[in-house]
């Protein structure tokens, strides 16, 4: 058989790429692994999601009916439906962490500031695709937690009604809350965060490459180790998933209903430190109302998390030590909530 001298090219190209991929050295670290994690993760939910979608009817008639459908006689129904949601909350859990071991470890210099702004703004919108798929089991609970959260912005001064409306769909919880929170959980939230997550990984990629004569600062790994590695990821990944999902599966909800409202509305663990805090607040400090008030402390804080790795290159010592310290206290006392939360 005659070689065709334009495919014996073509290989010859790859086979030069593949080796370079793998003769390139990463640096070893933590943020490498949780890299990976995230990114199975985040695969897993896009492949369960899809599968999900599929069967299930977005409108308060049919949600509960369909999500029976599912869990009841879909063929593996409740096993895909399980390991979409608890790959949800590890995502979640480890975007935070991730956020967290940064901080401790202070990698927000000017150095690192686009993944830590960036890995901000994904955590974000990860919390936010989150509940938005909660709503869409269209239980009991979480219909009144929406109800409960989204009724409070009208305390805003000016935009409060008006973002109420937006975020609703109308003056009640209902059927265009669903459906907008259904597009928001497949389509919306997926068009902004693949994006911000492929430029994320971009971003910490340029801090963790390094070539042969670069090796002597820190310990590095070759790609080919890595590769290794993430397939070990991958199998404890679905080990996890598997074994959570099989002795912990999701049950079918309580329908529903505007007319009965929870002796007690559990709020979702990672808003249940904001919601804490809200209700510490006054219901009026001078002029202000609860909510203003509740605003204009979150708007301070996120901007002092942003604003860090600026803070850190253009301010003296002891600024950066009273920022430094500010964070840490908050972030501790938003850990210290939910892990009370959790073991309520």
């Amino acid at each position: 058989m005659t070689m065709i001298p334009g495919n014996s090219l073509l290989n010859n190209n790859i086979r030069k790429r593949v080796k370079s991929f793998f003769s390139q050295r990463v640096r070893v670290d933590l943020d490498n692994y949780v890299g990976i994690s995230l990114i199975i993760l985040f695969i897993v939910q896009l492949l369960t999601g899809l599968g999900l979608s599929l069967y299930y009817q977005p409108s308060p008639t049919e949600a509960h009916e369909s999500l029976k459908f599912i869990m009841n006689e879909l063929p593996f129904g409740w096993l895909i439906r399980s390991i979409h949601y608890w790959a949800a909350h590890m995502f979640l859990f480890i975007v935070l962490a991730q956020l967290i071991a940064k901080m401790l470890r202070r990698k927000f210099s000017m150095t690192y500031s686009n993944p830590w702004i960036v890995g901000l703004i994904l955590s974000i919108f990860a919390a936010a695709w989150f509940i938005t798929g909660e709503l869409l089991s269209w239980s009991n609970n979480i219909f009144w937690e929406v109800d409960l959260l989204t009724g409070e912005l009208n305390g805003i001064p000016f935009i409060g009604k008006y973002i109420r409306l937006f975020i609703r769909g109308g003056e009640a919880v209902g059927y265009s809350t669903l459906t907008r929170f259904y597009v928001f959980h497949i389509l919306f939230f997926l068009l902004i965060c693949v994006p911000l997550g492929i430029y994320h990984v971009y971003s910490a990629l340029k801090h963790r490459l390094v070539t042969f004569s670069e090796t002597r600062e820190g310990r590095v790994l070759s790609a080919y180790v890595l590769s290794i590695d993430t397939l070990i990821i991958m199998f404890l990944i679905f080990s996890v998933l598997m074994g959570v999902s099989v002795f912990l599966p999701r049950e079918i909800p309580e329908l529903a209903d505007p007319a009965k409202v929870p002796d007690v509305i559990s709020i979702s663990w990672y808003i249940y430190p904001f919601y804490k805090f809200y209700t510490l607040i006054p219901a009026k400090i001078l002029f202000l109302n609860r909510v203003t008030v509740f605003s204009i402390c979150i708007l301070v804080v996120a901007g002092l998390y942003f604003s860090l790795p600026y803070i850190y290159s253009s301010t003296r010592n002891a600024w950066k030590k009273v920022a430094y310290a500010c964070v840490v206290g908050f972030t501790g006392l938003y850990v210290i909530t939910v892990i009370w939360r959790l073991l309520r």
